[in-house]
């Protein structure tokens, strides 16, 4: 046996299977579509020989439990990834809509649908120009006119088996000023893809030249094929080995998506950025477990528990094979923060630490699944949910792309997905706070304490981290907190310090 069989035989099966379905593709490079090299079509790099139509659905088991979640919930618009900014700047409609065209050409997982023959369940491949793109002229009106629109845009249901899985709507704001709102479902897309979208959107807009794309069906593939050699298998026995002694009534909350959730919008001061990153420079962490932990902590304490879990959408990226791939790939992974009266906040950090790191070893290995073993029954097609989520982002900066400036907001779907989820994203100006809660779960009272909590944890986490959990509990019901006022949902539309806000 020469050196090069040797070292393939020593590779775990998950890998060896990996690396047979890489080299058994009749492709160029990466990941690209069986029609032909990795965005070599027509329309901006489209994979050649591809034709509308139907086939067998190659689906990851991340996006075969959100068919199921679907399924059960088709009026629900939980499970969309919305993006929405605005634009200041001389526009073209009629390009930006051309680029977009482009851009679905170029990614088949875009304009692919599902629909389910009574054996199997098929994709149902779409031509770009199905995707729905609308222009509404909102001048004669107000911001909250123009921001109710591209809520609109975000949340009204998408039919998987009819259409494309997304829709683009442009709202003009006045001379200069318009408003954009794209909806994907989460069956074709996650955070990482939909900023890949918007940044090949843009560069399409603005005559760039467009690399070549690999293509989600060969991934979702290799995917499977890795986990059935014995991945799943691994990986579920460490989920089990950490998290068996948890309960589970506490953590997770029924599948049902049918309720309307709400939301509210709160901004964090910049002197608490600052305090975070330099924390997490002194501590060699990163600012997503600094934040985590103290969004644990404020959970626990308000629950009157000695520790939480928070579901965390993990990016689930590992390589640069796959970090311009667009499609559904982040997974759920569950974050245990312990936070006993006793332990000093120093302790709930590096517990975080911890629990992050070997969370994350994990990430590709499907919620559903993690969550049945631990439950100790059949893997379920939705499984119960987090009752508590937590998204991190860095950077929230206005993009300048020619004579363009575009300003992001971060908005959570509308549809009850937990008891409460927050989305931070922070950058030099401060933290935006986004809750959307279950009303029938939580009151708005409770998102305000939540979130007026947070900061005040947040604080004495940069400052005093040797606090017992104890003494911190005892200055959060103490009543002497005056509530943060959450900012107008309106706002963002017209001003740029406001529009950060929301």
């Amino acid at each position: 046996m020469g050196e090069l069989e040797e070292r393939l035989a020593r590779l775990p099966a998950h890998k060896r299977a990996l690396l047979a379905a890489a080299l058994g593709r009749r492709t160029r490079t990466g990941l690209a579509g069986d029609g032909g090299p990795a965005g070599g079509g027509p329309g901006g790099g489209g994979p050649a020989g591809e034709v509308p139509g139907e086939s067998p659905a190659d689906l990851t088991h991340r996006q075969r439990e959100l068919w199921q979640r679907w399924s059960a919930a088709p009026g629900s618009g939980a499970w969309h990834w919305p993006l929405v900014g605005l634009i200041r700047g001389d526009l073209d409609p009629a390009a930006l809509e051309s680029a977009l065209r482009q851009v679905l050409d170029r990614h088949t997982v875009l304009r692919t649908g599902y629909r389910h023959d009574g054996e199997r369940l098929l994709a149902v491949l779409h031509p770009a120009r199905s995707f729905p793109f609308e222009v509404v002229d909102l001048t004669a009106s107000d911001g909250a006119a123009a921001l109710e629109s591209a809520l609109e845009t975000v949340d009204t249901p998408i039919d998987l088996t009819s259409a494309p899985p997304g829709r683009a709507r442009l709202i003009r704001l006045g001379s200069g000023e318009h408003l954009l709102a794209l909806a994907v479902h989460h069956i074709a897309t996650d955070y990482e893809s939909t900023e890949l979208i918007f940044e090949e959107w843009i560069a399409a807009y603005l005559g760039a030249p467009l690399e070549p794309v690999p293509q989600f069906p060969p991934y979702a593939r290799e995917q499977n094929a890795a986990l059935a050699a014995g991945r799943l298998a691994e990986g579920l026995d460490r989920w089990r080995d950490r998290l068996h002694d948890l309960d589970l009534s506490t953590v997770l909350r029924d599948p049902d998506e049918s309720g309307q959730s709400r939301r509210l919008y709160w901004r964090l001061p910049v002197p608490l950025v600052q305090r975070i990153h330099e924390l997490a420079e002194d501590r060699r962490l990163t600012p997503f477990m600094i934040i985590a932990a103290g969004v644990g902590t404020t959970l626990a304490v308000h629950e009157g528990r000695d520790e939480t879990v928070l579901g965390v959408p993990a990016p689930n990226r590992p390589g640069v094979q796959v970090e311009r791939l667009i499609g559904c790939l982040a997974n759920p992974i569950l974050v245990r923060v312990r936070a006993h009266p006793g332990a000093t906040l120093d302790d709930v950090l590096e517990g975080v630490r911890e629990e992050s790191v070997a969370a994350y070893e994990e990430q590709d290995i499907p919620y559903a699944e993690v969550v049945a073993r631990l439950l100790g029954e059949p893997a379920k097609p939705a499984a119960a949910l987090p009752r508590f989520t937590f998204a991190y982002h860095c950077g929230n900066e206005p993009v300048t792309a020619g004579a363009l400036e575009l300003n992001r907001a971060d908005i959570i779907p509308q549809g009850v997905r937990a008891d409460l989820a927050l989305s931070l994203r922070y950058d030099p100006e401060g933290i935006d706070v986004v809750a959307e809660f279950d009303p029938v779960a939580l009151t708005t009272d409770d998102a305000r304490v939540v979130v007026t909590w947070l900061a005040h944890v947040l604080d004495t986490l940069t400052t005093a981290p040797g606090t017992t959990v104890r003494d911190l509990a005892g200055r959060l019901r103490s009543g002497g907190l005056p509530l943060i006022e959450p900012a107008p949902v309106h706002e963002p539309v017209r001003a740029r310090p406001s529009w950060k806000q929301a």
